[in-house]
């Protein structure tokens, strides 16, 4: 029977053949769509963890000496090296693990100052009958038939920091600050609306979670990190798609991330909001840069998710 150790290292050699084969493929297609992208790095989350379970219990030849002579890469045989009477596999997966965490953390940490805010402003709800919160509550309910998102709740809040953002994988509600309302002009809250509507409407705060799941029992492996955090910008982009599309107005979309991102910096998240306006930058560059027919959804991804799949599954057959 294998060992966490030995599994832990078919993850991580299963994560990174898949990864590079994924790259090679969005690349050179190549794959511009945002949901299909996001679907390819979905894959490499996932395959990691059901191959090596599903091929020890399909094809148990795979733990014979002999298929290790055909296998296109071995993990164990790794281990014959060693450094200072530790083989070079395990030392290598210490280091992957390390690296791991490095990526996960600060991510964690993110979520857990964000939430923390979200709490602080939760105290301080603006009543129902308030202006803004009418205002406010009419937009959303015009927007969300539009896009064929479920009822929506709306929380306006009394704080200073600029709050725009959905949340709930089973109730959605968008949260916004009245600062936000009243700051932006109409048609830059219209076009963030939609995209915080366009979340909802794909369910994106339930596959946040999925994504954060699969990253956590991936602790181990820096791909998977790294895969788990472009899959949260493609949801990003492809909201900002959707909302770029149906307002016909990329720019303010753009101008409302650069108005929100500026408010942010000095009270949300110190070194890790400034490290996160990178990201808000690439994503009004591609709003600068809209295209609706290159950036059009992929068209029969079912066919082309299977041939992946598939091709990845035979790939990864002979990597024990």
């Amino acid at each position: 029977m294998a060992s966490p150790t030995d599994l832990a290292a078919e993850i991580l050699a299963h994560g990174v053949v898949a990864a590079l084969v994924v790259q090679v493929v969005i690349r050179r297609v190549p794959v511009r769509a945002p949901v299909a992208r996001l679907a390819f790095r979905t894959c490499v989350l996932v395959l990691p963890l059901v191959l090596p379970f599903m091929l020890r219990w399909l094809a148990p030849c795979r733990g014979t000496e002999a298929f290790t002579d055909l296998a296109l890469f071995s993990t164990a045989r790794w281990n014959r090296l060693a450094i200072a009477g530790v083989g070079l596999r395990d030392l290598g997966l210490l280091v992957a693990a390390l690296l791991g965490i490095v990526l996960l953390v600060p991510d964690l940490l993110h979520l857990l100052a964000a939430r923390r805010l979200d709490l602080r402003a939760e105290r301080t709800p603006l009543p129902a009958d308030h202006p803004v919160v009418t205002a406010f509550t009419a937009l959303v309910d015009d927007t969300v038939p539009v896009m064929g998102a479920p009822p929506t709740r709306v929380d306006i809040v009394e704080t200073p920091a600029r709050l725009l953002h959905c949340h709930g994988a089973w109730r959605p509600a968008i949260v916004a600050s009245r600062g936000v309302v009243d700051g932006l002009p109409r048609d830059q809250l219209r076009a963030a609306v939609v995209h915080e509507v366009a979340h909802i409407a794909r369910h994106d705060v339930l596959r946040g979670w999925v994504l954060l799941v699969l990253r956590l029992v991936q602790w181990f492996n820096p791909v998977a990190q790294l895969f788990g955090r472009r899959a949260a910008q493609e949801m990003e982009w492809e909201a900002d798609r959707v909302a770029a599309t149906v307002t016909g107005t990329p720019l303010a979309l753009a101008r409302a991330l650069i108005w929100s991102v500026r408010g942010r910096d000095a009270q949300f998240l110190g070194v890790l909001g400034r490290g996160r306006a990178s990201i808000i930058e690439e994503r009004c560059r591609r709003l600068l840069d809209y295209d609706p027919d290159t950036d059009a959804v992929a068209p029969r991804m079912a066919p082309a998710m299977t041939g992946l799949v598939a091709a990845l599954a035979t790939l990864l057959f002979f990597v024990i």
